[in-house]
This record gives C-alpha cells, structure tokens and sequence, in this order.
C-alpha cells in the first residue's frame, strides 16, 4: 500500500511511513503537486506545470463545474474530496461530488479518486463525510473508477498504519454500502 503525504519531504518521516507498513511514499513537492484552483484556466496552467516536472496532479475541486472538468477535459491525475463540495445533502441521497455522469467519465478518462484518512480524523462532521464517502466508493466501483486510499497527511500526528488503513477501508466498503 502506497502512502501519500500532503507535507514537505523529510528522511523521518519516509522511514516512519515504512515502519508503519508502507510500501512507497509520496511527498508534496518531490513527487506530488496539490492543486485547488478556482478557474479552468488556473487548473490546466499548474496541470501543465506538474506534468513538466513529472510530478503527480493532486486536484480539490472547489465547486461541481470545476471537478466535471477535471474529469472531462483537464489533465489530472488525482481527484481528492470531492465530498466537500456540497454544503448540504438532498433530502433523498447525499450529494458527494460523484454522479451517475461523473463515474463512467472517470472511468473513460483514466482518472483516479483518492479517499483521505486524514480527512477523516480533522473533521467535525464525521457522519456526513463517510456517507458521502461511501457514497462515492459506490459509484467508483460501479463505473470501475481507479481508487486511492491514504493518509494523505497533513502532519505527523496523521500518520497511521498501513493495516489500520486497510481495515477501515474494508469497513467503508463493505459494511456501509
């Protein structure tokens, strides 16, 4: 299992990440590039910029227009939270970002969904976000969605074990659904 950190590179921290069961990790800046813009043109300007540099896309879509292009027509390789684009739910299912039109575009056009532990453990509305979780596990599989499940730290104190990480996802795939 890979491990991504949203943090700086730093020796102890790659050797922590082992030590917890990780495979390969991930840095912000050596090998990732974490993107939140607001404009199409914004988005495809640091999308050109990480692909020089041969690093990975990491895009936080800021509203539903801006993730549907990520999808559809910029090149991102990896979409994370989008459950926090909507505010509010509907009354009959959660809007998590994810739709019977995102998922088969996801799929045509090889992007992956990441899932952010982290993101978890920093949130005050925990119920919220893993239905809305769930919810997008569903339609990623459906669709056959590439999906990602990490850390994606943004300290040290986020870090978990590879085998805690597993058995949660398990949980969220299987039991919530």
């Amino acid at each position: 299992m890979d491990n991504y950190l949203l943090l700086p590179y730093n020796k102890e921290l790659e050797d922590k990440s082992k030590e917890l069961g990780f495979t390969q990790t991930y840095f912000l800046e050596k090998d990732l590039v974490l993107s939140s813009a607001t404009t199409p043109k914004e988005l495809l300007t640091q999308s050109q910029k990480a692909h020089n540099a041969k690093k990975k896309l990491i895009y936080i879509p800021t509203s539903p227009d801006m993730l549907r292009f990520a999808i559809e027509k910029a090149p991102v390789d990896i979409i994370l939270n989008s459950e926090k684009i909507y505010p509010n739910d509907s009354l009959h299912y959660p809007k998590a970002g994810l739709d019977q039109v995102l998922g088969p575009l996801a799929n045509k056009k090889n992007k992956t969904i990441a899932f952010s532990f982290s993101h978890i453990l920093n949130t005050t509305q925990r119920p919220k976000l893993l239905t809305r979780m769930a919810f997008n596990v569903k339609i990623c599989k459906k669709y056959q969605v590439p999906l990602i499940w990490s850390t994606f730290a943004q300290s040290p104190s986020d870090l978990r074990s590879a085998k805690d990480l597993q058995a949660f996802w398990e949980f969220i795939t299987t039991q919530i659904i």
